[in-house]
């Protein structure tokens, strides 16, 4: 990927998950420094592909912004482990389709997986080192979320300019019947 396509991802990354942490009134800053896995985190994982490209969508987040993004109508009393783990993976899923939708608008129209989530202390980070690894940190009040985005894909991959047809793409949550 030239250096315009992996500016254009990061935005889009960037973007996507500034948006759906907003959404559930949790604002986010960039930070730069390394996470000390130390702490208990959720870590989630999605898988994605298209006909040129596949990978992940990997975040690494607090208990506690997971519970703080909780929306108000799941989140009876204190929410219990299982199902802020569970709310993890979906906001994993939830942000590969805000990523998903606006890849479709550069021209790149990709199938997602099924999350998966872990819970850990002292989690150890081993990269793969995949062809395309953007990763980024953020900060909240409620705690920090990495998110890393990997993808292996053959010869040349370029992300156009987007277009209009990210806005014809559904929003997550959205079904289509036919």
């Amino acid at each position: 990927m030239d250096k315009d396509s992996l500016a254009r991802l990061d935005a889009v990354v960037r973007g996507a998950s500034k948006d759906l942490f907003g959404a559930y009134g949790v604002v986010l800053e960039d930070v730069i420094d390394e996470r000390d896995l130390q702490d208990t985190i959720f870590v989630a994982t999605i898988g994605y592909t298209h006909a040129r490209l596949h990978g992940a969508l990997i975040i690494a987040l607090d208990p506690a912004l997971a519970r703080a993004s909780l929306p108000s109508q799941i989140a009876a009393g204190e929410p219990s482990v299982e199902r802020l783990a569970d709310w993890s993976g979906e906001l994993a899923n939830q942000l590969l389709g805000r990523i998903k939708k606006k890849l479709a608008g550069s021209g790149l129209d990709i199938n997602l997986g099924t999350p998966v989530v872990l819970e850990g202390k002292k989690m150890h980070y081993f990269p793969q080192h995949p062809k395309l690894a953007r990763r980024m940190g953020f900060a909240s009040a409620s705690g920090r979320l990495d998110v890393e985005f990997q993808g292996e894909y053959e010869g040349f991959l370029e992300l156009s300019e987007p277009s209009g047809a990210a806005d014809a793409a559904l929003d997550e949550g959205e079904v289509s019947l036919f």
